[in-house]
Order: structure tokens, then sequence, then C-alpha cells
């Protein structure tokens, strides 16, 4: 009995240690913390359902970056047209004078 018991307290150590990892690191991401990635330890289905955190964070910050990069090209090309667009109105107040 003690050694099933012990075996049992062993296997269910390494099996919540890496969940409780995960559910820190899933807080984290809740919270906008992307700064690192999810250990791929413990068991195999812990270590896929890491991996599949990891892919998706990944692309998170992908896309946010592609996000970010076209909105600076979107305000960017806006202050151009404003420009643009004074120009003209000065051109024409000046025709009109």
């Amino acid at each position: 009995m003690l050694i099933a018991t012990v075996v049992f307290f062993r296997v269910f150590q390494g099996f919540i240690s890496p969940l409780r990892r995960l559910v820190f690191y899933m807080e984290n991401i809740r919270n906008h913390k992307f700064g690192f990635l999810a250990e791929e330890k413990g068991p195999k289905k812990i270590r896929t359902l890491a991996a599949g955190i990891n892919d998706l964070v990944t692309n998170v910050q992908e896309s946010k970056m592609l996000m970010q990069a076209e909105v600076a090209r979107a305000t960017a090309r806006l202050q151009i047209t404003l420009l643009e667009l004074e120009e003209a109105m000065e051109t024409k107040d000046q025709f009109l004078a």
C-alpha cells in the first residue's frame, strides 16, 4: 500500500507540476506578458499543450508586430495626404486673394 501511495504521488507530482507552470504561463498571457515561452516539460500531453500555446503566442506576437507596422505606414500616408491638402488649400487661398 505504501509503495502504491508513493508511486501515485510521484505520478501526480509529475503531472501537476508542469500543469501549474502552464497555468502560471497562461496567467501571464492573459495579462499581456509575452516575454517568455512555456516550458515544454512533463508528460507528453503537457509538452504538446505547451508547444501549442507557444506557437499561438508566437503567432499573436507576429500579428501584433505586423499590425503595428501597418498602422505606422497608414499614419505616414495620412500625414503626407494632410500636408498635400494643406498645400492645396494654401494655393487656393493665394489664387482667390
